[in-house]
Parts: structure tokens; C-alpha cells; sequence
């Protein structure tokens, strides 16, 4: 079983990719892929056709995965355009006229430093993922407010991963 995660911060010391190693950790028996936003190029129209290999093999990737669980950062109180950009390129259709977004199943996660945790840029991701037709675990995301930078969030939060990977896991299996 295979399960793509969109880590929508650049970063190197992204809270958002250290959440997602820990959720990571909860799919031992998974293969797990990782993507980030400087694996995409910026959308541009005249790139789509004819599909150049970078994106044919995430689309494969995602293609043969049972989900996808996306960790993104709130910036501005919305979807960083990081994230929006990885969308839009997993939105066309392939070489094929074949849409991929459609049908996957989905997951939200995200950390901040902040108040609002990443709540806001959740809401906008489920509504576009939901325009595009994504089943997306909606009763089962991760939003973490006040994370420090060393992490200690992980650790308060160990229960609330084991309960969201497992719940995802149930979702992906229905």
C-alpha cells in the first residue's frame, strides 16, 4: 500500500514536515512518497502537453496510491501558493485526457506558530479538493496552534497522530 504526502513548506526546518515524519511513522507497513513544492515547476499552461517525466511520475505516484495526505502551513490566513501550485499541477489531465484528482482520498494536516493553527487554510483546501472532486477525511485533520520550533508539539500531540493515522487508514480501506 502506498501513500503520497504533499508537504507544502520549502523549509528546512519546516514544523510542517516534522508533523508529517510523525504521522509518517504511524504507516510503517506503507510505502510513503514525498513530495514538496520545489519538485514542481510554477503552473504554466504551455508546460502541461506533452507531460514532461517530473510530473508524469508524481501523477504515477499518486495514481497508485490509496491516499494522499497533504501538510501544509497558513500564511496570511490562507493556502500558501506553494500548495496551490502542487493542486493545480494535479488537477489536469495527463497525456491521456485522464483527471487524477478525483475519487482519491485526502487528508489535512498542518502546524503553526499562530492562533489559528492552519484551520482557514484547511477550510480553502477542502473546498477546492472538493471542487475537484477529492473524498476528502474531513472529521479527521490535524490542526495544531502555538507549536514551538523545537518540536515539543510532537510529543504533546503523539495521541492525536496514532488517532489520525488510524482513523485515515479506515477511511482509505471504505
Amino acid at each position: 500500500m502506498k501513500l503520497v504526502f504533499l508537504i507544502g513548506s520549502q523549509r528546512e526546518g519546516s514544523l510542517n514536515k516534522l508533523l508529517a515524519r510523525e504521522v509518517e511513522k504511524e504507516f510503517g507497513d506503507y510505502e510513503i512518497v514525498e513530495y514538496y513544492p520545489n519538485d514542481f515547476k510554477m503552473f504554466n499552461g504551455d508546460l502541461e502537453k506533452p507531460e514532461e517525466a517530473w510530473i508524469k511520475k508524481i501523477r504515477e505516484d499518486i495514481r497508485e496510491a490509496e491516499g494522499v495526505i497533504i501538510a501544509s502551513p497558513e500564511y496570511n490566513y490562507s493556502v500558501p501558493g506553494t500548495v496551490k501550485n502542487m493542486i493545480d499541477w494535479l488537477s489536469r489531465p495527463n497525456d491521456e485526457g485522464k483527471y487524477l484528482i478525483g475519487g482519491k482520498k485526502f487528508a489535512l494536516l498542518g502546524v503553526t506558530m499562530g492562533l489559528d493553527a492552519t484551520r482557514l487554510a484547511q477550510k480553502e483546501l477542502t473546498a477546492i479538493l472538493h471542487q475537484l472532486g477529492a473524498h476528502i477525511d474531513t472529521k479527521n485533520m490535524i490542526s495544531v496552534p502555538f507549536a514551538d520550533a523545537q518540536g515539543k508539539f510532537v510529543e504533546e500531540n503523539k495521541e492525536r497522530i496514532k488517532n489520525f493515522a488510524d482513523k485515515f487508514k479506515k477511511f482509505i480501506k471504505a
